[in-house]
């Protein structure tokens, strides 16, 4: 497997998950992640992921996304705006997912000002064609209240 710092963007959004988790490896992890928040965009018709390509990102991970309803500030409507940020950056994109307790006394806290945030708990109800061109996920686990 070539080093993903060797490989063209058409080769590195077309790698398995396996692949390119052994390229990155073969890259001695000297790799740059950049998170994209879906819900701004730094100027109209950008993308924040598109900025951090721009800046060297190699891959992006996206948070804040809508699971049910995906949607990326900035791009135009699609009906599948993973497979199309993917396309413009030539990236493997992936997703930050971030469990919480659903039945702790934060939730209602949580649940009024980041309410598309946390329906991602609820992941593997999301349809696989709107996740297919997603190479990886993040598991973020903050330490807080509520958090288990």
């Amino acid at each position: 497997m070539k080093r993903f710092l060797n490989l063209k963007p058409s080769e590195m959004i077309n790698l398995s998950n396996g692949e390119l988790l052994e390229s990155v490896f073969a890259s001695e992890s000297r790799i740059i992640m950049a998170e994209s928040i879906v819900t701004k965009t730094p100027s109209d018709g950008i993308t924040g992921a598109e900025v951090a390509r721009a800046f060297g990102a190699d891959l992006i991970l996206l948070n804040l996304i809508d699971v049910f309803e995906p949607k990326i500030a900035g791009l135009p409507m699609s009906d599948n705006p993973i497979e199309l940020i993917t396309e413009l950056t030539g990236r493997p994109v992936g997703l930050n997912l971030e469990p919480i307790d659903l039945n702790h006394d934060m939730m209602v806290f949580f649940l009024k000002y980041f309410d598309n945030y946390f329906q991602i708990i609820f992941c593997l109800s999301f349809p696989r064609h709107k996740i297919n061109h997603l190479k990886y996920f993040l598991i973020l686990v903050n330490d807080r209240p509520s958090v288990t």
